[in-house]
């Protein structure tokens, strides 16, 4: 059985994760606990909000492999210009799924049925999910059976 010091210490790790590290640094910079102020129950960070904003992106494809659908979960911190592309093993363009649309900030699913631009099936293979958001890119290796 776990001891609440053990249970609170997991807490405060879990959260700290959360907190970009820029935030993180100019929370102990700024003082930390201000004590009163704000009507924030006594607790002021001093962070500016909008270094805590998250500012990740994160593509999950599944099921994969797949056979005949494929699922693409897209999760952005903020809105943001994203495209999103199927390349084959080559590097050659298979499809283009989001053509450099501005997103909002969340979650987005778009599906892709493994066909090419001209609506042809692909065929089995290894695929790479491409994403590029702003200035990040991120790929998934896919498998089509």
């Amino acid at each position: 059985m776990r001891t609440l010091k053990t249970i609170t210490s997991a807490l405060v790790i879990s959260v700290l994760a959360l907190i970009p590290i820029k935030a993180f640094s100019q929370f102990f910079i700024s003082g930390g606990y201000q004590g009163g102020g704000h009507g924030s129950g006594g607790f002021t960070t001093g962070i500016q909000e909008e270094i805590i904003k998250a500012t990740t992106s994160e593509i999950l494809v599944f099921p994969n492999p797949f056979t005949d659908r494929l699922t693409i979960n897209i999760k952005l911190g903020e809105e943001t210009k994203v495209r999103l592309d199927i390349y084959d093993i080559s590097n050659r363009l298979v499809c283009n799924i989001i053509p450099n649309s501005s997103l909002s900030a969340g979650r987005h699913i778009e599906n892709w049925g493994g066909n090419d631009r001209k609506g042809n099936a692909v065929p089995r293979g290894v695929y790479y999910c491409r994403m590029v958001a702003d200035e990040n890119v991120l790929f998934k290796k896919i498998i089509k059976l």
